[in-house]
């Protein structure tokens, strides 16, 4: 199934995706990457080499984003009685989009505490799902 056509721009839980450029995308960055052209210095290459050969792939990737749950994901607060500290556990997975950041934020506009006194833990499923 080739996803990258506007007939198949449907997520794996049947939403259909409304604002879908990967079509244009892709054709674009295999332009840019001059990819035709290496696939033929590799076919190339390989004509001449008996032994060695050499080759080119692309492959698009895609990372969907929806809740698990009806509810979200689940969150476990623990406050800390001795200094005031809180160590928050979520289910959510920091891949570079900040999501550590918003949770701390959220848990210290929520308790009315300095932002300093949020520990955000590593992600464990065996913690939180």
């Amino acid at each position: 199934l080739n996803m990258c056509t506007r007939e198949n721009a449907v997520t794996p839980w049947g939403q259909p995706m409304e604002y879908y450029n990967v079509d244009m995308l892709w054709k674009k960055l295999k332009q840019d990457a001059k990819f035709q052209e290496r696939e033929e210095a590799c076919n190339v290459f390989n004509e001449k080499h008996r032994w060695r050969k050499r080759g080119i792939s692309a492959v698009p990737l895609a990372y969907g984003h929806c809740y698990a749950y009806a509810a979200g994901t689940g969150a476990l607060v623990n406050i800390f009685g001795s200094d005031g500290s809180v160590t928050v556990h979520h289910g959510g997975c920091e891949i570079g989009q900040g999501i550590h950041t918003k949770v701390a934020q959220v848990v210290a506009m929520s308790l009315g505490c300095p932002l300093e006194l949020i520990r955000v833990a590593d992600t464990n499923s065996e913690v939180v799902p």
